[in-house]
Parts: C-alpha cells; sequence; structure tokens
C-alpha cells in the first residue's frame, strides 16, 4: 500500500461503531439500570431449572451407555447379558473408582449371576450344539431307525 491510499475496509469499521453510537445515544444504558431483584431471582431459578434439566439429562445417558458396556462385556461370558440386572446387580458395584466399567467387576457378576440363576456361557451353549424340540441334543444314532427295519425285515 502506497502511502496516498486509503484503506476502505476500516473505515466502514469505524462507521458502523459509530452508527452504533449515534443510535443509542439517546437512551438509557441496558447495563447501567439496574434490573429489579425479583427478575433477577426468577432469571437465576430459569437458569438453575435449564442446568438441573440437562444434568439430569446428561446422567441418563451416562447410565445408558454404562449398562451397555456392562451388558457387552458380559455378552461374552452368559447367553443372555440383561440377566445380570434380574439377578440383582446395581451398576454402581460395577464401575472403578475412575468412572469407567471395570471389566473384573464385571466378571465377578456374570459368575454370581450365573451361580444365582443357573445361567450357561455363550461357550457352553456352542458346545452344547443345536436343540431340536422333543428330540434333544443329542446326535446318537445307535437306536435303529424304524422305517428302516420295517423295509429290511
Amino acid at each position: 500500500m502506497e502511502y496516498n491510499e486509503i484503506d476502505e475496509s476500516n473505515d466502514t469499521a469505524t462507521d458502523t461503531e459509530v452508527n452504533d453510537q449515534l443510535e443509542g445515544a439517546g437512551q438509557p444504558d441496558q447495563a447501567e439500570t439496574p434490573e429489579p431483584p425479583s427478575k433477577r431471582e426468577a432469571r437465576y431459578r430459569l437458569q438453575l431449572r435449564e442446568a438441573q434439566a440437562e444434568r439430569d439429562t446428561l446422567a441418563e445417558r451416562l447410565e445408558a451407555l454404562q449398562r451397555s458396556e456392562v451388558e457387552r462385556l458380559a455378552a461374552d461370558l452368559i447367553e443372555k447379558p440383561a440377566a445380570l440386572w434380574t439377578a440383582g446387580v446395581k451398576l454402581d458395584t460395577l464401575v472403578g473408582d475412575d468412572g469407567t466399567i471395570d471389566a473384573d467387576k464385571v466378571t465377578e457378576a456374570v459368575k454370581s449371576a450365573r451361580e444365582q440363576l443357573g445361567l450357561q456361557s455363550s461357550q457352553q451353549r456352542l458346545r452344547r450344539g443345536p436343540v431340536v424340540p422333543m428330540e434333544g441334543t443329542g446326535t446318537d444314532r445307535s437306536r435303529p431307525d424304524p422305517w428302516k427295519s420295517a423295509f429290511n425285515a
């Protein structure tokens, strides 16, 4: 920029500031007039209620996330991880000192729930194989097939 050139971008900013000052010159400044105590207290109560509602919403979300994490960890150990809550396990007992879910505490709670409710682990179910109603789980073919014996006789 040469010495004779004028920076107009700076002038528009100052024009805007000057216009704002001129418009507000006839009116008393809002900061100078004190707010009546009853309005101020009402505003504070409203802010308090909004903050409490937000806190409660966040606490519910945190609890839901923690419950889903516990169930995710328990799914590796039992077939129905939601059974932990039926067994009376409290979420507070599974949270560590730092606020995260403690995997060791979840494992202990799963073992306790498995003993209390007679649950089976997901590995036991896989070893057992498919279950056919009225037939059982075995694949033992030692008994003779009555259709074969009817035609072979």
